[in-house]
């Protein structure tokens, strides 16, 4: 099996299940991963498709599963890492392989064997589960500093150290302003051997379940106001980002439409108006372009207004502009 740059999945082979015949439609694939007779493929928006035999439900991707990083495939059982760094499986459950132990998270990479699993952490840490024939889901004690890890059908590898490479930030997150109610979303990307994991902090603490690239806060509230970080860690170092400041304000100001019109009348300097409904306003003028005088107040209706300087008739030059408080 071949994933292409453009996306699409090239398999030849055994072909009793239909494993080798990617289903139409499947694209911007980024990684796959081959079981004894399924394909398991990840897709660019986070998603996982599967074809092939189906005899325990190991190509039956649970329902709404999304925010992948990576897929793993073993003989008759399917697994998904997500990029919160928690860990999905499915499909045959022989020896419990498919039951990922309790609050396992911050995890980087997952392999699966014939009936067992092994995940490696971003501490550099390994965890294994499922059929232990042989001790193979049971990590040597005090293993860490891995960088890599592989299962095959009755043993487990570790690759310690060698080629590990501490995390650096590809992107960082931006400063925004944005109205209250509005959704926001911060993203950052790094890199590292392993790959490393992320953890959003607001002034410094750590946001709960803020654990992937990208930090989606929805509906926010002035309170949610601050500078907002991640720090990005593996087995080699860590590493934290830029502040981005993120300004929630009670309203925003919007430009109104260029519905204004200005005209010279014989009674002096004339603007018509259509501005946002309810918003008041002030029109203010100059002729210096830096001190400015209000020359009226008002609450738009919606309607068109019509505002007259009579006083422009006695002036050389004269700028105007309208503001909202």
């Amino acid at each position: 099996m071949a994933l292409k740059s453009d996306g699409t999945v090239t398999a030849w082979g055994d072909n009793t299940y239909g494993q080798t015949t990617t289903p139409a439609g499947v694209n911007g694939v980024t990684a796959i991963a081959a079981g004894r007779y399924h394909t398991v493929a990840l897709q660019s928006d986070g998603t996982v498709v599967a074809w092939g035999r189906n005899l325990f439900g190991q190509t039956n991707v649970p329902a709404g599963l999304s925010g992948v990083a990576a897929v793993a495939a073993g003989r008759d059982t399917s697994a998904a890492l997500k990029s919160d760094g928690t860990v999905v499986a499915w499909g045959l459950n022989s020896a419990g392989q498919t039951n990922v132990p309790a609050g396992l998270s911050g995890v980087t990479a997952i392999s699966v064997g014939t009936a067992h699993m092994v995940a490696l952490k971003s501490d550099g840490t390994v965890v294994a589960w499922g059929d232990n024939f042989a001790g193979k889901a049971t990590p040597p004690a005090g293993l860490s500093g891995v960088t890599a890890i592989a299962a095959g059908g009755n043993h487990s590898v570790a690759l310690v150290g060698s080629g590990a490479t501490a995390p650096t930030f590809t992107l960082q997150p931006v400063s925004q302003t944005v109205a209250v109610g509005a959704n926001v979303t911060f993203s950052a990307g790094a890199t590292g051997l392993p790959a490393p994991a992320y953890q959003w902090l607001r002034a410094g603490t750590n946001l709960p379940n803020a654990t992937s690239a990208s930090l989606v806060l929805t509906n926010v509230t002035t309170n949610q106001s601050g500078l907002y970080t991640v720090a990005v860690s593996n087995a080699a170092g860590s590493v934290t980002s830029a502040a981005a400041m993120l300004t929630v304000a009670s309203s925003l100001f919007q430009p109104p439409p260029p519905q204004t019109a200005a005209a010279i009348q014989n009674s002096g300097f004339q603007l018509d108006l259509m501005l946002e409904v309810g918003r008041p306003f002030r029109v203010q003028a100059t002729t210096n372009l830096l001190t400015w005088s209000d020359l009226t107040n008002f609450v738009s209706s919606g309607s068109a207004l019509q505002f007259l300087d009579a006083a422009a008739t006695n002036q050389i030059r004269r700028f105007y502009r309208v503001v909202s408080p």
